[in-house]
């Protein structure tokens, strides 16, 4: 499971979303409480504009951490402002979404 979230994560970050998917749901199935993997597929999704499947992955963990505000800097970072923006309303959905369970 770990060398299969690994070879994922190596794939998200090449670009390579379809490899990365297929290792990453691999991982998922073999130990699907693995927060990392989650947030990794939550990433893919956000990345491809389903800000639906992304809150499913991320519901769980949130962005407690700031681990969701790092990977939209990081899409900032390297240029990918849609990758950035996505990430953003996933993060905005799971704030009101919080805000309405109180």
């Amino acid at each position: 499971m770990t060398a299969l979230r690994r070879l994922g994560q190596i794939a998200l970050s090449r670009g390579d979303d379809p490899a990365a998917r297929a290792l990453l749901t691999t991982a998922h199935a073999r130990a699907p409480r693995q927060a990392a993997t989650r947030q990794m597929l939550g990433e893919l999704c956000a990345v491809a504009g389903d800000i639906d499947g992304a809150a499913r992955w991320w519901a769980e963990s949130g962005n407690a951490h700031g681990q969701l505000d790092a990977r939209a800097w990081w899409y900032g970072h390297i240029g990918d402002v849609t990758a950035q923006e996505r990430i953003r309303q996933v993060i905005d959905r799971l704030e009101r979404d919080d805000a309405g369970r109180r």
